[in-house]
């Protein structure tokens, strides 16, 4: 089976340089976002200056793939289109019909949980 490589371009001396998905890890260093994409995807607790992202990622999941989808495509349209902070966009769209898939009680309590556990919640959305 043929596999295309991620990236292909030209080194400074002129060498072709060939990325696939098995060497991205040795070639590239795991970065803040790698690294917590990593713990996140593989249910590793990440710290605690992190909590507010453990939160959103399992949020993520319980919303579903279709609302995500919605909303991350009405994020954009909207954020090209007005000057409001991403915080303002994505509250307004939290109120729409298509994302409130009302919750059931247990995880409408662990949300409300975990939020009210952030010590500075205004400092970790500026993370």
């Amino acid at each position: 089976m043929a596999r295309w490589p991620l990236v292909l371009g030209l080194g400074s001396a002129g060498d072709l340089i060939v990325v696939e998905r098995e060497h991205v890890g040795v070639r590239v260093g795991e970065d803040l976002p790698l690294r917590l994409h990593r713990l996140l995807s593989s249910s590793i607790a990440v710290g605690p200056q992190y909590r507010l992202m453990e939160i959103l990622w399992t949020l993520k999941a319980k919303i579903g793939t279709r609302t995500m989808l919605t909303l991350e495509d009405r994020l954009i349209s909207m954020v090209q289109q007005t000057a409001f902070p991403y915080a303002v966009v994505i509250l307004d769209q939290s109120q729409w019909p298509f994302f409130r898939t009302d919750p059931d009680e247990a995880d409408e309590s662990w949300i409300t949980g975990r939020l009210q556990s952030i010590e500075n919640l205004d400092q970790a959305i500026r993370f």
